[in-house]
């Protein structure tokens, strides 16, 4: 592969396809005209099929962790008694951000890469009568992916007016993920995973029950969803949006619906198990327990990651991702988000090879 171009396997960003570079190059308009209000009524709609939703949808300026926080932010505040899922290195920056904020937090640590019990974790929202949890569907430094339809019942079960903030940035397009069906109340998404975009974009689904549950807010605090969300109920942005990184979320959305979502999720598994499987054929293992098909980490025993993913991109123009904090060089991770499938699987497998 000396001679093919840059491939980019890490779990976000991810490469950008044509269309989407394409609609970067659109003529900006004016974001309080009615040619903005249309473009982003649409590009809403077309939100809601992303995230499987009847209800409100927006975008934002920000980065994955940003708008995590904005939902934190904008439905927690001091006293409030909130459960954590945290079994990796995002999870456990939800916690802290919420100890930041003095809501109370009863933090269910789980080992990295393992997920949780959903009957724990109900236990969990019961024992403190919790406003709210906040869970991560996928945890990118491990790929564990938590059942969080089963979470999401159970922990409703147990506390019917729990508001539930579903951190699905690293899910949402390439895996299943259902927000009205599962009773998700916010969740959110990033630009540069599978929507394939530059960073700098998050996209929210937030339900009826998320709508009533707003902190009060000042019309001036940018990061509050409540003001983004009263100027999108008329398909206005509240603050001069990043309008070039709107088109491009607008061109990916525009290829998730053109592909499907099923079949996007059954080539995104395909190129997952045909990686794993071919992965723990050439001696390695997969990390963790209950990976998603997103992206997957592995290892090999007793060999130098870090040198192998150098061999990697400096011989065959192939980027993946280590592990990190308490995982780096023990791990590596790749993406199966975007326009992979399990051809290209095969030809990393290859290279891999070549190098062991």
């Amino acid at each position: 592969m000396e001679n093919q171009p840059h491939i980019l396997l890490t779990p976000g960003p991810v490469p950008i396809p044509a269309p989407v570079q394409a609609a970067m190059s659109k003529a900006i308009i004016h974001h309080h005209s009615g040619e903005f209000a249309a473009f982003y009524g649409e590009m809403r709609g077309k939100l809601r099929y992303l995230f499987q939703t009847e209800g409100m949808t927006l975008a934002a300026p920000g980065s994955g962790t940003y708008g995590v926080e904005m939902a934190i932010y904008s439905f927690f505040s001091a006293g409030d008694s909130v459960v954590v899922v945290s079994n990796g290195k995002f999870s456990t920056r939800w916690a802290a951000y919420l100890r930041s904020r003095n809501v109370f937090v009863e933090d269910l640590v789980i080992p990295w890469g393992e997920v949780p019990d959903p009957v724990r974790v109900a236990e969990a929202c019961d024992r403190i009568q919790a406003r709210g949890l906040v869970v991560t569907h996928c945890e990118t430094s491990t790929a564990a992916l938590l059942d969080l339809e089963t979470i999401a019942w159970r922990a409703r079960e147990a506390c019917p007016d729990l508001l539930i903030v579903a951190d699905t940035i690293t899910t949402t397009g390439a895996v299943p993920m259902y927000a009205d069906a599962w009773g998700i109340d916010v969740a959110v998404v990033a630009s540069q995973k599978a929507l394939m975009s530059p960073a700098g974009v998050v996209a929210y689904a937030l339900s009826e029950r998320a709508l009533r549950y707003f902190t009060p807010s000042d019309a001036a605090d940018f990061a509050h969803l409540a003001n983004h969300v009263r100027a999108a109920a008329n398909d206005r942005s509240p603050f001069t949006p990043p309008l070039t990184l709107f088109y491009a979320v607008d061109a990916a959305l525009d290829l998730v619906a053109a592909e499907g979502l099923p079949a996007i999720w059954n080539r995104v598994h395909q190129a997952a198990h045909t990686f794993r499987d071919g992965f723990v054929a050439l001696g390695g293992k997969v990390f963790g327990e209950s990976p998603s098909d997103s992206l997957s980490a592995v290892y090999f025993e007793e060999k130098n990651l870090d040198g192998l993913r150098e061999k990697l991109k400096s011989k065959h123009q192939i980027t993946l991702s280590g592990g990190q904090d308490s995982l780096k060089g023990k791990i590596m991770r790749i993406s199966h988000m975007g326009l992979t499938d399990a051809r290209l699987m095969l030809a990393v497998l290859e290279a891999i090879k070549s190098e062991l």
